[in-house]
């Protein structure tokens, strides 16, 4: 071991530079007697999971690939496919991995900072701003978790600038958006290469290529033939999974249409291209869109490129046995013109920690060599034997009848050292702030997993545009950790929208601060408008970090909302009124980990009551003109996966509100009120949720009343039809996922304990109850729900049922 080591040290650079420039010599001195086989894949989003099926059927003839091109999705499988990906690799790694996942921007709601976390679910739409100008995003998703997916899976061959010097030498297209003109993409980082071909756009944002931004090469060369017989390929296969044009009487939607109008970009380019392939592809994808990124139609669809392939066996036979074409052939049968054929060229891929070098020494073997594959695992048992090598494989390709390629798969026991870390596209976040919070040094071991998850925690603090990497060897077991980071505006607008029977539309617009005026600092001021008026201002400092445990708080604010009050007897709307004051706070909050938040102020409100509709008698409805002291007090844990869609989790929320004359404040009541949600799912469809709540109070006027008169909390009554002075309420949902945006549920829930206290008299309703069912729609605008529900109509006196149906549409705020 200790010899070993001395020869790691010993080997420098130049030697594997010079090793390399004779490999290549070598590489280019001679000719070998087959035709070059040049694989293509075309783009096709979903569609191109179909590729996965026909790189399995060409793994089982062992038909070699001298070349591998693709455009978008075929140009992503294209680049795992270079490197050593086979068909079954490919088909593993798609069905573990959670698409919707990944091609959402923003991390686990779970593993959120708080103040982000709370704001998940309000807004369709978040904009930057510049100065008071809103400005667009340039596409719907930044690709985060798609970057660092992508940079995991090519980590080992991020070395590797030159994409000629892949195992299967590789290209793919992008389109330049300044220019229009195509890009082929042959060098640099193979993991932002695979993100500009798959940039749709409008979709995913553009990727910054040197003065170049890159979107999906779908657009100018979908099967780019052309640039695998411009690489050398003498026979080309190429699989289709491209939409084929609608005939005229299916050009009948503004969706039809427009999918019609992208075919047409580069259909000459198609044409011409077409007139090249040798063996074509093509499965039966009808019945799939690009957008089918369901488990269960993944798997349908690479089961169509499988059998599309498989129906061109005949020709792809003829091809092999024709030319001689074999690949990974096992020891002893290679149908070679000599036991020992010479090694043609040499390749080692996989290292990251070892230099080339290295390795080249301990094999012992090098091009014009005869192949000995005995004394090759010797050396294999020998190299594992010296404690540096996790896994050694190797695959024979042959060339011609005498020639061979040898590649030498790695994988190593120790990880490479971070030498240094440099953090490139910062403006105002200093860099030693965000060295701080990725929480990585040099002289530490590089772990790519531990790596994605410290950048997932940066980016959820909510600063970051998108933050990249990638690993630059720098020495002998060396590497340095290049981080590519983009801002996010420190002041962003988020617009939402809503729409309930009671409240009917109702928007938001909230324009969010950060680092505002001193680092830490932050804003937010929302306007809700249209049926009700609520506006808050918030300025607190939780630090930059957002984890500061205590932090100072500034509040004030001001709301209009319409209010129902019905009588309990008969159930007739009996008053209406706005809930209209104004109010401003001062105080202090408390965060522990990432869910909990507690808040204490002191505030003072101003209440401008008025009715518009009520009885005579302004004894019981007045209008009210208070001014409140008070203190108030908060206190909430939030363990949900999902605000609009909960699937597991749990959030419980207390509330205090007290009001004392010692404050010199025109009452004095007390409110307290307490809930919990708890949200369980089996086998993915089924879904339960327990509501619980308990609110009691004392002396409170009645725009103070608890008021919990709406669908999300109580079905069977109207809106503000459940209110009072004290209740509980104990609620069961179950919720049935028929489609992946269809769902249908059971609601059952009871009121209980009730009060209702105006303090002349107080009311004792009995128990209430409610049940009904539901469906509820998952669309671009957020989710739609209807709910059919029967539920009391009275709380005291003769009993008398009423059913209601509820209609609720968007984001929750």
């Amino acid at each position: 071991m200790t010899r070993n080591r001395r020869k790691i040290r010993s080997a420098g650079w130049k030697n594997a530079f010079a090793i390399s420039l004779l490999l290549m010599s070598n590489a280019l001195a001679q000719e070998t007697d087959r035709p070059k086989i040049g694989l293509v894949l075309s783009g096709g989003g979903a569609r191109g999971f179909a590729h996965i099926g026909a790189l399995k059927m060409l793994d089982s003839l062992q038909i070699p690939i001298d070349y591998i091109v693709g455009a978008s999705m075929g140009g992503i499988a294209g680049a795992l496919y270079s490197i050593g990906y086979n068909g079954h690799d490919l088909e593993h790694l798609v069905q573990k991995t959670d698409w919707n996942e990944i091609f959402s921007d923003i991390p686990r709601r779970t593993e959120l900072p708080y103040f982000v976390r709370k704001e998940t679910g309000r807004y369709q739409l978040v904009l930057g701003l510049d100065g008071v100008k809103p400005v667009m995003p340039s596409g719907i998703i930044y690709g985060q978790k798609v970057s660092l997916l992508f940079s995991s899976l090519t980590f080992p061959y991020e070395s590797v600038t030159d994409f000629n010097k892949l195992p299967i030498p590789y290209r793919c297209v992008a389109v330049d958006l300044v220019t229009g003109n195509q890009v082929i993409l042959k060098s640099g980082s193979l993991a932002k290469a695979m993100r500009a071909t798959m940039a749709i756009p409008t979709v995913f944002t553009p990727i910054e290529y040197g003065d170049s931004l890159l979107i999906d090469g779908g657009f100018s060369n979908n099967l780019p033939i052309n640039v695998a017989k411009e690489m050398g390929a003498d026979i080309v296969i190429a699989v289709d999974v491209e939409s084929p044009l609608k005939k005229r009487k299916q050009l009948n939607t503004v969706l039809s249409v427009l999918e019609q109008t992208i075919g047409l970009l580069g259909l000459e380019q198609r044409r011409r291209n077409e007139k090249l392939i040798d063996i074509l592809i093509r499965p039966d994808l009808d019945a799939f869109t690009p957008a089918d990124f369901d488990d269960d139609q993944i798997r349908k669809i690479i089961q169509r490129g499988h059998t599309a392939a498989r129906a061109k066996v005949g020709q792809l036979i003829n091809l092999k046995e024709k030319y001689l074409l074999n690949r990974m052939q096992e020891p002893g049968v290679l149908d070679l013109a000599y036991k020992h054929p010479k090694i043609h060229d040499l390749k080692i891929t996989g290292h990251t920690a070892l230099p080339f070098s290295f390795i080249y020494e301990q094999l012992k073997m090098k091009p014009t060599d005869r192949l000995d594959v005995s004394f090759l695992q010797e050396r294999f048992a020998e190299m594992k034997a010296s404690g540096f090598f996790e896994k050694l494989s190797y695959e024979i390709v042959p060339l011609s009848k005498n020639d061979v390629r040898l590649i030498i798969h790695v994988k190593e026991k120790q990880k490479p050292q971070i030498f240094g870390i440099s953090i490139d596209g910062n403006t105002s976040l200093p860099f030693k702030f965000i060295y701080q919070l990725l929480g990585i040094k040099p002289g530490d071991r590089l772990d790519t997993e531990a790596l994605n998850s410290r950048i997932m925690e940066m980016y959820g603090l909510g600063y970051f545009e998108y933050i990249k990497y990638e690993i630059e060897p720098i020495g002998e077991n060396r590497v340095r950790l290049n981080l590519e980071i983009k801002e996010l505006p420190s002041q962003r607008m988020r617009v939402g929208l809503r729409y309930d029977d009671f409240h009917k539309l109702v928007g938001v617009v909230n324009v969010l601060g950060v680092n505002w005026l001193i680092p830490g600092l932050r804003f937010e001021e929302e306007l809700q408008f249209a049926g009700l008026v609520n506006y808050n201002s918030k300025i607190y400092y939780p630090t930059r970090t957002i984890t500061m445990p205590v932090y100072p708080l500034l509040k004030f604010g001001f709301k209009d909302i319409p209010t129902n009050i019905y009588d309990g007897g008969s159930g007739d709307l009996i008053a209406s009124y706005k809930d209209r004051s104004s109010h401003f706070g001062v105080g202090a909050g408390l965060l522990f980990k990432k869910c909990f938040n507690a808040e204490i102020e002191y505030q003072h409100e101003y209440m401008n009551v008025t009715p518009n509709i009520a009885f005579s008698d302004p004894a019981m409805f007045p209008t009210w003109k208070h001014e409140l002291r008070k203190v108030q007090a908060s206190m909430t844990i939030d363990k949900l996966d999902d605000v609009l869609l909960p699937r597991n989790g749990f959030d419980f929320r207390s509330s205090y509100e007290g009001s004392f004359k010692e404050l010199q404040s025109d009452l004095d009541y007390t409110l307290f009120a307490t809930s919990a949600n708890i949200y369980h799912t089996l086998r993915q469809r089924h879904t339960t949720r327990l509501f619980g709540y308990w609110g009691t109070t004392r002396s409170v006027p009645i725009y103070k009343f608890l008021n919990m008169g709406r669908p999300d909390t109580f079905i069977g009554l109207d809106y503000d039809q459940l209110y009072g002075t004290q209740m509980g309420i104990v609620r069961f949902d179950y919720r049935y996922q028929h489609k992946k945006d269809i769902f249908f549920k059971l609601i059952a829930n009871m009121a209980f304990d009730m009060q209702y206290d105006t303090g002349p008299t107080t009311l004792y309703p009995y128990n209430v109850t409610g049940y009904g069912v539901g469906v509820k729609l998952l669309s671009l605008v957020g989710p739609i729900e209807v709910i059919f529900s029967r539920g009391d109509k009275v709380f005291v006196g003769e009993r008398k049922k009423q059913n209601l149906v509820y209609f609720v549409l968007g984001y929750k705020f």
